[in-house]
Formats: structure tokens, C-alpha cells, sequence
């Protein structure tokens, strides 16, 4: 892991059931990172995901 330079949570989030925690947390930061325009077509497209599953 040290070789990649990622934790075993970075390898494993998909297979482990908190692996979604730090999933979260990375898009999380993506999307502070974004311009407030952008975040809104964020929150659009991921409300209009959500709509559509549930």
C-alpha cells in the first residue's frame, strides 16, 4: 500500500460496508472544492439520482 500511496481503506472502500464512509468524505471535498454554480449542478444531478432510485 505504501507503494501505491493509498490507505487499505482507499483499496477496500468498495468491498467493506463502511468503505462508503470514505467515499462520502472524498466526494465531499471534491464538491467544496467547486464553484457554488457547479456545486448546484451537483446537488441537481445527484437529487434527480436519488429521486429515480427511490
Amino acid at each position: 500500500m505504501n507503494t501505491l500511496e493509498c490507505s487499505a481503506d482507499d483499496i477496500f472502500e468498495d468491498v467493506i460496508t463502511s468503505g462508503h464512509r470514505n467515499k462520502e468524505a472524498k466526494l465531499s471535498d471534491k464538491i467544496e472544492k467547486l464553484s457554488d454554480k457547479n456545486k448546484m449542478l451537483v446537488f441537481d444531478v445527484l437529487d434527480t439520482l436519488l429521486n429515480n432510485l427511490e
